[in-house]
């Protein structure tokens, strides 16, 4: 409307003054180099208008003429580049769809349209890859290291195929260039740990571990553990070289960090004895006793105290389990002791609710348990047969359970023997949430694990995340943790 207005008053204006010059008609006289012309005002401004229309419609022309080739080129590049990147879209949607063959035909479209590598390599390097071309996968991630642009991809690409090959040391230089090139991404750092780990270079994963993004990155329950394990395989290889006085200060540290970490706790207590230092040594045994019971941490109570009596064994036993006294593996320990004692009816106490009627099947460390009783308070052959039969027959409890490929074992390491995961063995509980207890006849039993089911990890001695839809913190029903 404003502009119909505008013309509208531009129209008006040019009407009254072609009015205007009719109604008042003049001559204008010019007299040059001998030459006399005369014309009417209104002629000499239509003349002078036609000359400058036929000046600007040959000026144009001349421009056309010498700019036409160049826009022509012009006109044909933006229609490759169209053509380019429709292939560069149709071969990221068949590589997407697993179409090798035409994310490969769509590739080479591409790279023949396109004139910008960094883009087609990337959709060579996936077409090459659904293909299962292993050498061109890699000269085309290769290819991408040498664009600032698509360096980081190619860095990515390379590393993932270097651990489909299981060539670690290979994708550990990679992911560590990929770090240096992109310090803050998540991806970046949690491949550069697991590499780290894997190739146990236990000081480089405690180091990444420490950076902030590194904090922003991993869940704090995991940093938390994984920086412990860290610790705490570098508090084994100083005790191993006799470095005794760095190693407990590692072991120290490990236990503050996580005091529900059973290796940490022994490790810490063995380094202590070693060291003469036999209150930090129970001290740290107690403190992880009183959050999850387990054997481990059992059996380095018991060696604390060399050539000790059967008496002064019982009484520390007690103080050990008096924070968790109805807890099945604390049920084990007193009993043991009051066997070595002589005290039938402590030991047949601590021992009747996990084999009351009630109570799941007793395992083989039950049986024998029983089996010893009887022997000892009555030495009847029969009831003695029925409980080494018993124990023979029943399964023996695991120490620890691989939360990911579920095998049994009964030393704890960083990574899985069977399945090679990291910090997958039932290791550690949550240091900040709540502790299930299993009492008495509701201690679990390892049974044959049925595929069908799957629950959450209930954690007594063992590591689980908090985060109970993680595959690899469910734990088959009837499996027990500690």
């Amino acid at each position: 409307m404003i502009r119909f207005t505008l013309a509208f008053i531009v129209v008006a204006v040019l009407a009254m003054l072609a009015a205007w010059l009719a109604n008042h008609p003049g001559t204008v006289t010019v007299v040059w180099q001998g030459y006399r012309i005369e014309a009417s005002l209104l002629i000499l401004i239509a003349s002078t208008l036609a000359v400058l229309v036929a000046s600007l419609i040959i000026y144009r022309f001349w421009t056309w003429m010498r700019r036409g080739p160049t826009r022509l080129g012009e006109m044909r590049a933006a229609d490759r580049r169209r053509r380019g990147f429709l292939a560069l879209t149709q071969g990221l949607t068949a590589v997407a769809a697993g179409d090798s063959q035409k994310a490969g035909r769509y590739a080479q479209r591409a790279e023949a349209l396109l004139d910008e590598p960094p883009l087609t390599l990337l959709l060579s390097a996936q077409a090459a890859q659904l293909s299962g071309d292993e050498a061109s996968t890699t000269r085309h991630f290769t290819a991408m290291l040498e664009s600032p642009e698509t360096e980081f991809l190619g860095l990515r690409g390379l590393m993932t195929q270097a651990e489909r090959e299981g060539d670690q040391e290979r994708a550990l230089k990679l992911s560590r260039r990929a770090y240096e090139k992109s310090p803050e991404s998540p991806w970046v750092i949690q491949a550069l740990f697991d590499l780290e780990v894997e190739a146990c270079n236990w000081r480089e994963a405690e180091l990444l571990l420490k950076r902030p993004a590194a904090t922003r990155a991993l869940p704090d329950a995991r940093a938390r553990r994984a920086l412990s394990i860290a610790r705490y395989e570098q508090a084994r290889e100083g005790a191993a070289t006799e470095q005794w006085d760095v190693a407990l200060r590692l072991a120290r540290e490990v236990h503050k960090l996580t005091p529900s970490f059973v290796p940490g706790a022994v490790l810490l207590a063995q380094i202590a004895k070693q060291l003469g230092k036999h209150r930090v040594a129970q001290a740290a045994l107690r403190a992880s006793w009183a959050r999850h019971p387990h054997p481990d941490l059992f059996a380095a109570y018991q060696d604390l105290v060399e050539n000790e009596s059967a008496e002064v064994l019982l009484k520390r036993v007690e103080k050990l389990i008096s924070d968790k006294p109805t807890y099945r593996e604390s049920r084990i320990a007193l009993a043991t002791a009051a066997l070595a004692t002589g005290l039938w009816d402590r030991a047949r106490a601590a021992l009747e609710p996990l084999i009351a009627d009630n109570a799941p099947p007793p395992d083989a460390i039950v049986c024998e348990l029983m089996a010893q009783l009887e022997e000892g308070e009555h030495g009847t052959d029969d009831v003695v047969r029925i409980w080494r039969g018993r124990s023979e027959g029943a399964l023996r409890p695991a120490r620890w359970v691989c939360g990911s490929c579920h095998a049994r074992l009964e030393t704890w390491t960083p990574h899985c023997s069977t399945c090679r995961r990291f910090d997958s063995l039932n290791a550690f509980a949550d240091d900040e949430g709540d502790i299930v207890s299993l009492e008495g006849t509701e201690t679990a039993v390892v049974t044959t694990p049925d595929p069908a089911r799957r629950i959450p990890t209930i954690t007594i001695g063992g590591l689980a995340d908090t985060d109970p839809t993680d595959k690899a913190n469910c734990r088959f029903p009837g499996e027990r943790v500690g």
